[in-house]
């Protein structure tokens, strides 16, 4: 299940500083980046909400004692509410970034959040059209929110067959969304680099994607046979040109 408890989490912890002290490891005013996917299994393998939190403020502790001014966390913001405590209490997306001290976030997959936002297989207008709201409702938690883009989706080679029918219901198998075109990636990047333009409070420029060889989910960015050098160039025109 991944559930893990506070003797392994500290154990896990002790190793993941070690990769803080890399000169490439990410870091916002010299505070490594954590971040957290699955915090409903964190909060469970730690026994709640309030040891989950006392936990995350061990590891900020002995990131400070490895030489470190701090550690930020963050956490991806899909689909609350987030259901703990053996499935009797419901948290709100603002209820578990509070609840556990998050520091900022950002999404994982915006496409198959835009499908739970909007019950349907989306395209990749779809997530044009979407995402900025959802980056605008976002924005209003109190914490930081760096937006988010996703590539595309096609997780058909991990399954024998695929179900479209009970995507209204929230079941995301096997699905293929048609992927984004050079022009739509560089359309949607645009959109992320005026959100970071007029967010000049927000600690770092930071926009993440998904992803850079996510092959098993048809979602990268590295070079293929379809576009070539399309995804990367389309990056290089809004950010580098």
């Amino acid at each position: 299940s991944g559930k893990h408890d506070r003797s392994r989490f500290e154990n896990a912890v002790r190793r993941i500083i070690g990769y803080f002290k890399y000169p490439n490891y990410y870091k916002i005013d010299g505070k490594p980046v954590f971040m957290l996917y699955d915090v409903v299994n964190l909060i469970e393998g730690l026994g709640g909400l309030d040891k989950a939190k006392e936990a995350l403020d061990w590891m900020r502790e002995e990131t400070v004692k490895a030489g470190f001014p701090g550690l930020y966390i963050q956490t991806q913001f899909g689909n609350p509410p987030y259901v703990i405590d053996g499935g009797k209490r419901t948290l709100s997306l603002e209820e578990m970034v509070k609840g556990l001290g998050i520091d900022g976030g950002t999404h994982y997959q915006m496409l198959c959040d835009v499908a739970h936002e909007g019950g349907m297989r989306p395209t990749f207008r779809d997530e044009i059209e979407i995402t900025q709201k959802v980056w605008e409702r976002t924005e209003k938690l109190p914490v930081d929110y760096f937006p988010h883009v996703s590539v595309g989706w096609d997780n058909t080679p991990r399954y024998k067959e695929m179900r479209y029918d009970d995507i209204d219901k929230g079941i995301m198998e096997a699905m293929i969304i048609d992927p984004a075109t050079p022009d739509e990636i560089e359309e949607i990047m645009r959109k992320a680099k005026e959100y970071i333009d007029s967010h000049p409070s927000l600690p770092a420029p930071l926009i993440t994607v998904n992803s850079w060889n996510e092959w098993t989910e048809g979602s990268y960015l590295e070079p293929d046979d379809m576009f070539g050098y399309g995804y990367l160039d389309a990056i290089k025109k809004v950010f580098c040109e």
